[in-house]
């Protein structure tokens, strides 16, 4: 049965907003809304939703179960489920709007991706070159998150050239590299990371090329641009 809810301190405004996106208000939504409340309120103070569990426990393992239900919900769209199965679901539409108003970010791993692309590209910017050292004493985090791509890379390469080989290899599904998405790999190309050709280049069954070292831990990165060659096999 719809009501509203006496404890809750939801304004008219947005319970009115809330019916008309198909809100019910059973005893479990009724409580959803309240820890939604608390995210809100946690947003409006940190400007972000990223709760740490020494901060709020509860409202941090709410959020990351939410988080796990939508990756099940968006999992069971792709399959193509039918609508029931979809309805029993605990995360739905409604809620994935009111998360994504929010900021909510579904998938930390890919946005602590980004952040650490924004740093390499500073790093080139300042460099001239993506040649970060493995150990980098003025940001270790950078250091061992580019030679994470750098292995990365290289099973992409190794699996592309592979498939070069044959014809009837080339005609099979997209290259699948856990971690190394073709957003990423062309946000890497774009940086001219390391050599990264496309699974059709030519270049594959080519000359080989010089490797793209990295720099060991104490030796000087170079300040000036510096040709472009490629893939950093030593350092892997």
């Amino acid at each position: 049965q719809r009501g509203q809810p006496e404890k809750s301190q939801l304004t008219p405004e947005r319970i009115a907003k809330l019916e008309q996106l198909g809100f019910e208000w059973t005893r479990h939504e009724i409580a959803w809304m309240e820890k939604y409340e608390l995210l809100l309120a946690f947003r409006k103070e940190f400007d972000h939703c990223n709760c740490p569990i020494s901060h709020d426990a509860p409202l941090s393992r709410w959020i990351a179960q939410q988080r796990t239900l939508y990756k099940s919900y968006m999992r069971l769209q792709q399959e193509q489920h039918d609508k029931n199965t979809m309805i029993k679901h605990r995360m739905n539409e409604w809620k994935i709007d009111l998360l994504n108003s929010v900021g909510l970010v579904w998938d930390l791993s890919d946005d602590n991706w980004w952040d650490m692309y924004d740093q390499l590209k500073a790093h080139r910017d300042e460099h001239g070159c993506c040649r970060v050292p493995v150990r980098y004493p003025e940001n270790p985090r950078l250091g061992h998150w580019a030679m994470n791509q750098r292995n990365l890379c290289r099973q992409y390469i190794d699996s592309i050239t592979w498939r070069a080989t044959s014809p009837a290899l080339m005609s099979e599904d997209p290259v699948h590299i856990s971690g190394l998405s073709k957003e990423r790999l062309d946000a890497l190309r774009e940086l001219e990371f390391c050599w990264l050709p496309e699974p059709n280049s030519p270049d594959l069954l080519g000359p080989t090329l010089e490797p793209n070292r990295a720099p060991s831990h104490n030796e000087p990165i170079p300040k000036g641009k510096k040709p472009f060659i490629p893939f950093p096999w030593d350092e892997i």
